[in-house]
Protein backbone atom coordinates (compact mmCIF):
# COMPACT_ATOMS: atom_id res chain seq x y z
CA UNK A 1 0.00 0.00 0.00
CA UNK A 2 1.42 3.08 -0.87
CA UNK A 3 1.14 6.42 0.72
CA UNK A 4 1.07 9.94 -0.55
CA UNK A 5 0.82 13.63 0.81
CA UNK A 6 -1.13 15.87 -0.54
CA UNK A 7 -1.66 19.07 1.28
CA UNK A 8 0.52 21.52 -0.39
CA UNK A 9 1.18 25.07 1.78
CA UNK A 10 2.40 28.23 0.04
CA UNK A 11 2.98 31.17 2.47
CA UNK A 12 3.34 34.93 0.82
CA UNK A 13 3.65 34.48 -3.27
CA UNK A 14 6.05 35.06 -4.59
CA UNK A 15 5.66 38.43 -7.38
CA UNK A 16 7.72 35.91 -9.93
CA UNK A 17 6.44 36.13 -13.63
CA UNK A 18 6.06 33.32 -15.43
CA UNK A 19 9.14 32.49 -17.88
CA UNK A 20 7.11 30.19 -20.50
CA UNK A 21 3.53 31.19 -20.90
CA UNK A 22 3.55 27.66 -23.36
CA UNK A 23 4.76 25.56 -20.76
CA UNK A 24 1.87 26.71 -18.29
CA UNK A 25 -1.00 25.83 -21.60
CA UNK A 26 1.40 22.65 -22.00
CA UNK A 27 0.18 22.38 -17.88
CA UNK A 28 -3.41 23.38 -18.41
CA UNK A 29 -4.05 20.52 -20.92
CA UNK A 30 -2.03 17.76 -19.35
CA UNK A 31 -4.27 18.59 -16.20
CA UNK A 32 -7.74 19.03 -18.56
CA UNK A 33 -10.79 17.26 -17.02
CA UNK A 34 -8.22 15.12 -14.78
CA UNK A 35 -8.64 15.00 -10.80
CA UNK A 36 -6.11 16.89 -8.95
CA UNK A 37 -6.03 15.41 -5.39
CA UNK A 38 -4.47 17.47 -3.50
CA UNK A 39 -5.31 20.58 -1.01
CA UNK A 40 -3.63 23.53 -1.66
CA UNK A 41 -3.42 26.19 1.65
CA UNK A 42 -2.39 29.55 0.49
CA UNK A 43 -1.65 32.04 3.23
CA UNK A 44 -0.50 35.04 3.59
CA UNK A 45 -0.19 38.59 5.48
CA UNK A 46 -2.20 41.24 5.16
CA UNK A 47 0.71 43.55 5.11
CA UNK A 48 2.51 41.57 2.51
CA UNK A 49 1.72 39.86 -0.48
CA UNK A 50 -1.53 38.31 0.04
CA UNK A 51 -3.58 40.98 -0.95
CA UNK A 52 -2.13 41.61 -4.24
CA UNK A 53 -1.09 37.72 -5.24
CA UNK A 54 -2.61 35.38 -2.59
CA UNK A 55 -6.42 36.01 -2.99
CA UNK A 56 -6.16 36.82 -6.68
CA UNK A 57 -4.43 33.65 -7.16
CA UNK A 58 -6.99 31.77 -5.02
CA UNK A 59 -9.69 33.23 -6.72
CA UNK A 60 -8.55 32.02 -9.98
CA UNK A 61 -7.81 28.72 -9.25
CA UNK A 62 -11.39 28.33 -7.61
CA UNK A 63 -12.91 29.95 -10.55
CA UNK A 64 -11.40 26.89 -12.72
CA UNK A 65 -13.43 24.04 -10.90
CA UNK A 66 -10.54 21.45 -11.15
CA UNK A 67 -12.33 18.29 -9.76
CA UNK A 68 -10.36 16.47 -6.29
CA UNK A 69 -8.55 19.78 -6.00
CA UNK A 70 -9.58 21.83 -2.33
CA UNK A 71 -8.16 25.51 -2.10
CA UNK A 72 -8.01 26.82 1.14
CA UNK A 73 -7.04 30.43 2.32
CA UNK A 74 -5.93 32.24 5.43
CA UNK A 75 -4.62 35.85 5.73
CA UNK A 76 -2.37 36.90 8.89
CA UNK A 77 -2.33 40.54 10.58
CA UNK A 78 1.18 40.81 10.31
CA UNK A 79 3.96 41.06 7.78
CA UNK A 80 5.46 38.88 4.87
CA UNK A 81 7.84 37.33 7.01
CA UNK A 82 6.15 37.20 9.82
CA UNK A 83 3.12 35.12 8.01
CA UNK A 84 5.17 32.00 8.17
CA UNK A 85 5.06 30.64 11.87
CA UNK A 86 1.35 30.72 11.88
CA UNK A 87 0.81 29.60 8.15
CA UNK A 88 2.96 26.56 9.27
CA UNK A 89 1.30 26.05 12.56
CA UNK A 90 -2.28 26.83 10.80
CA UNK A 91 -1.19 23.90 8.62
CA UNK A 92 -0.01 21.81 11.48
CA UNK A 93 -3.43 22.04 12.91
CA UNK A 94 -5.36 21.83 10.35
CA UNK A 95 -4.32 19.12 8.43
CA UNK A 96 -2.24 16.81 10.89
CA UNK A 97 -4.01 16.85 14.57
CA UNK A 98 -6.20 14.73 15.96
CA UNK A 99 -10.05 15.16 16.36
Amino acid sequence: MSCSIAYYLSTECSVGELSSPAAVLAFERQIDGKTVPATLFLAGASNGNHPLIGIPLFNQIATQNLPGLLTIKAEYNTSHVGADVPAFEDALERFFSKP
